[in-house]
């Protein structure tokens, strides 16, 4: 990134609103009881003292830097009486007043330095400078007509101190070190100017040309690269802080700075330090989150889809697991083996006050989950169909009533209290099979076909599939006051993922019902649903989110690669961060709480610039993609622009 390109010879004026007058009361309760006194170049509060300076680039200067060279313009106060602050602001310039610029005053700029003006007396190295300028405006033009934005930003420092000598003798120190050490940066201040510069630095820029534009591709990355440390107030250590001004511990709040979503993605390389290699490395990210949770009373709700399992070390069933927990866990841990079922497809879970969407919801999900029972052999017309036959079987059977909402006790297989009496699906196939009766009698030749098709699939799969499918529900729900966090495990169907997908569906609403708000739904290995599950489940998980209850997910891969089937109407994948836009999440850069990426390979880093909308520079390419660091993790946190990057070394 060039910060140095400035407006130079580009002239522009913009009309601005006239002050109006403030309705509130003359008070200000942030400024200090002493108010403010500004002499030529210092400015008094009480007993305190401060100065405000431009931190001003020459052009062509430091132009040739790696990238990360501008961190070492952050002031280091050598004299103790002093602190030094810089302030850096950016805005994008409106389409009008771009326009303006590029159509009316760029052109006009690069053909007043173009080499007929040039003065004969001008020396090679302003030649040079001329060039560059004049190769930069012209960059810019192009990047325009690409639709690209210009960005307009300014540096700032302020140094403060209760002797106002120490602040003039440490504005000299820097200005010498930055004339010895970054030869091109200034810091600069006119004569009575120290009032209009205190209050530009919490101000947008001024839209002058004697600060800094820039065009947004070159402007990117500014929020990828390092900006602050990790040290939270109420932080947990994670790992070793790199590429840093300062290494050390990095501290992070992982419940308090956790309000809605989070998402941590990793590749099957990644690891965490002194744990085996094998163990998922998001699973080990999520199981951190989970324990700092419970250090404050919230609950996590575990959707392992994948094989993690954290056991205290004492625990009859760990077998040879390379990772286990202190043997006091195991008295706030619960383990629930989903793969042995427990659960009837046609019972309903959720608030009787949302009986409606929850009715509707079960429908869509059974259907599903005989279309995955099936190996997805039934088509979309099937499982419609499918759907309304299971409305004529509620209805039919008396479990359901067009007037539930008013008298929820209609509602006689949702929040029941005996399972047994909830019908099964081997009801409802009997039921079918009556249906398929009374169409041979009646129906089309068509129709009969369609009928039998549709009987002899889902007798197949829940044949197949009797614990899963075909008995009452036995599991306990979720209500031990110390239990803080329940493990739901589907890793014995990992043999096959559509059962999988199936009874993940037939789980979700059983499991999320009970959480409270704080809680954490956290699924781990979310990599083995497709995006067409998820999809499913989008209405609910909002509505977990709005009423306070967080959703982590937690993916085992950084992308899920080819479709897994490809037919003429469709692609199905399984998920990964970049196809869950717009299911997930709407905006990867500002929705979620924090995001933690391990590396990734140069196919994936193409997708994370798309789905950022920037095109990164090559030295944070570099870092992002550096597969042969598999501690690595980058943390993103939009609510404090924190951006680090750390060894990922923690102990859960």
């Amino acid at each position: 990134m060039n910060f140095s390109k400035r407006r130079e010879n580009i002239r522009f004026s913009l009309k601005k609103n006239p002050d109006k007058k403030s309705k509130r009361k003359n008070q200000n309760y942030l400024a200090p009881v002493a108010g403010y006194e500004y002499t030529p170049s210092i400015i008094k509060s009480g007993n305190r003292y401060g100065t405000v300076v431009s931190v001003v680039n020459k052009f062509g200067m430091n132009r040739a830097n790696q990238y990360g060279w501008f961190v070492d313009i952050i002031p280091q106060a050598s004299i103790p009486s002093v602190k030094t602050y810089l302030f850096m602001s950016s805005k994008p310039l409106t389409k009008k007043e771009q326009t303006s610029i590029f159509n009316k005053k760029l052109n006009d700029t690069i053909k007043t330095l173009d080499n007929t003006n040039a003065s004969k007396a001008e020396t090679e190295g302003e030649e040079e400078l001329r060039a560059l300028h004049v190769k930069d405006l012209a960059e810019y033009s192009r990047k325009d007509t690409k639709q690209e934005l210009a960005i307009d930003f300014q540096i700032l420092m302020l140094l403060v101190s209760d002797n106002p000598d120490d602040v003039v003798e440490q504005l000299r120190i820097l200005k010498k070190n930055y004339a010895d050490d970054m030869n091109g940066i200034d810091l600069m201040s006119v004569a009575g100017d120290q009032k209009s510069l205190f209050k530009r630095l919490i101000a947008m820029p001024r839209k002058s040309v004697y600060d800094y534009s820039t065009m947004s591709s070159e402007f990117a990355g500014f929020d990828h690269s390092v900006r602050k440390g990790l040290d939270d107030e109420k932080g947990v250590s994670i790992g070793e802080i790199t590429l840093s001004l300062s290494s050390g511990n990095a501290l992070m709040d992982l419940n308090g700075s956790f309000s809605k979503r989070i998402l941590v993605s990793a590749s099957s390389d990644s690891y965490i330090y002194s744990y085996d290699k094998k163990l998922a490395a998001a699973s080990m990210w999520g199981q951190k989150i989970a324990n700092h949770a419970m250090a404050y009373n919230h609950r996590t709700f575990h959707i392992v889809l994948n094989d993690f399992k954290y056991y205290g070390d004492n625990h009859p069933t760990l077998g040879n697991s390379p990772f286990s927990c202190e043997p006091v866990m195991n008295t706030a841990l619960k383990h629930i083996d989903l793969s042995r079922g427990g659960l009837n497809p046609l019972e309903m879970f959720g608030d009787p006050r949302n009986a409606t969407e929850i009715y509707n919801s079960n429908k869509r999900k059974i259907a599903q989950m005989f279309y995955y029972a099936t190996e997805r052999y039934l088509d979309k017309n099937t499982t419609l169909e499918l759907q309304e036959i299971l409305n004529d079987f509620y209805y039919g059977s008396n479990l359901w009533h067009p007037k539930v909402d008013e008298y929820p006790e209609l509602a006689r297989v949702l929040d029941v209290k005996n399972h047994e009496s909830v019908p099964t699906s081997g009801d409802f196939i009997s039921w079918l099979k009556q249906n398929l009766t009374v169409t041979r009698e009646h129906g089309t030749e068509q129709e009969v076909n369609n009928a039998k098709a549709l009987h002899l699939a889902l007798q197949n799969a829940l044949d197949s599939y009797p614990n899963l499918f075909n008995t009452p529900t036995t599991l306990s729900k979720a209500n031990n006051p110390n239990i803080l966090q329940y493990y739901y495990e589907f890793s014995g169907l990992r043999g096959d993922p559509s059962i999988l997908e199936a009874q993940f569906l037939n789980a979700f609403d059983f499991i999320t019902h009970l959480a409270l708000e704080g809680d954490i739904i956290m699924i781990h290995g979310v990599d083995n649903l497709t995006t067409e599950t998820l999809d499913i489940v989008r209405t609910r998980i909002n509505r977990l989110m709005d009423s306070g209850i967080r959703m982590a997910y937690l993916f085992d891969r950084i992308a899920t690669g080819n479709p897994i089937k490809i037919s003429k109407d469709e692609n199905i994948y399984y998920s990964d961060m970049f196809n869950t836009k717009d299911i997930l999440f709407e905006n990867f850069e500002s929705q979620f709480d924090y995001t933690i990426l391990g590396t990734m390979n140069k196919d994936d880093f193409i997708k994370y610039e798309k789905l950022i909308k920037q095109k990164l520079p090559k030295d944070l390419q570099d870092i992002i993609t550096a597969t042969n660091q598999p501690l690595q993790y980058q943390i993103r946190r939009p609510s404090d622009l924190t951006s680090n990057y750390i060894l990922g070394d923690f102990i859960i």
